[in-house]
């Protein structure tokens, strides 16, 4: 590691990005000098708490910001765009892009041509798979203990909501879970 500080940006701005740039802040190697988020109102909060971070409105204004890595956490349908302008753009090779990768087969395939192509540094944020649940499911799979997968569906589940109901202006499912997007393969 040299002496210089990783410099590095969120795309995106919600729960996950303020999670990201809060623990990038306690990392005394990383430095998060840009965030890139579409709503005016959040740039303004940004611009009066983050002085010495560049606030910016489109992943194309990051170009030239000299940026070590790019951490994506906007909603899963902007993955794919947003991953393919990055590179594109030639903003930076090296990757954290919350899960999912895309919001199907067809566009996380292509998002892996780029990376064989540039290159760098690329993640996506399944931390499941160390889950007790997950695991065993690995090895049944390799046991061939359910046969030979022909397809996949997948799908997770967050409590974050359960229970919430009062003044909200979003409607919630009763069941005390939403759903979460997962990649599932294209036919």
């Amino acid at each position: 590691m040299s002496d210089k500080n990783l410099r590095i940006a969120v795309v995106g701005f919600g729960k996950m990005g303020m999670l990201h740039a809060g623990i990038l802040n306690a990392l005394p190697e990383a430095r998060l000098v840009a965030v890139c988020e579409k709503s005016r109102l959040i740039r303004r909060f940004l611009g009066k708490i983050l002085r010495d971070v560049s606030i910016v409105d489109s992943v194309e204004k990051l170009s030239g910001m000299d940026l070590d890595a790019v951490y994506v956490t906007t909603p899963i349908n902007l993955h794919f765009p947003v991953v393919k302008s990055l590179y594109e753009c030639k903003i930076t090779h090296n990757l954290f892009v919350e899960k999912t990768l895309a919001s199907n087969f067809k566009e996380a395939e292509e998002l892996c041509k780029l990376v064989r192509k540039f290159g760098g540094v690329n993640m996506v944020g399944y931390m499941r798979r160390f889950s007790v649940l997950f695991m065993k499911a690995k090895d049944l799979l390799n046991e061939g203990a359910i046969g030979e997968p022909i397809s996949f569906k997948a799908y997770a589940y967050s409590s974050d909501f359960f229970g919430f109901k009062e003044n909200s202006k979003v409607r919630v499912p009763q069941v005390g879970v939403v759903r979460d997007w997962a990649a599932t393969p294209s036919t």
